[in-house]
């Protein structure tokens, strides 16, 4: 259900938007507590790229919304990559 809400916000060209990034999130969480890592980092990735866009120029909003992400990993006992952030 995300992933189609995702891929509509992609259709109708929204995909910058805080509404796609809280999705794109969710998304991630989700595939992390399933223990699919790649899929999580994907999504993960697609809302730091969103943040990005956002809050490009307010690096207090940009690093606690990549700090909420490094949290869920820690939740799990794992290290965002840092190729990931960058």
């Amino acid at each position: 259900m995300l992933t189609g809400l995702s891929r509509s916000i992609s259709e109708q060209g929204m995909e910058r938007t805080m509404d796609h990034a809280i999705i794109q999130k969710a998304i991630g969480g989700i595939c992390l507590g399933l223990r699919d890592y790649q899929q999580a980092e994907v999504h993960y990735k697609n809302a730091i790229i969103i943040y990005k866009a956002i809050f490009g120029d307010q690096p207090a909003m940009l690093e606690a919304n990549i700090q909420d992400i490094k949290n869920d990993y820690a939740k799990l006992g794992l290290v965002l990559n840092r190729k990931m952030i960058s």
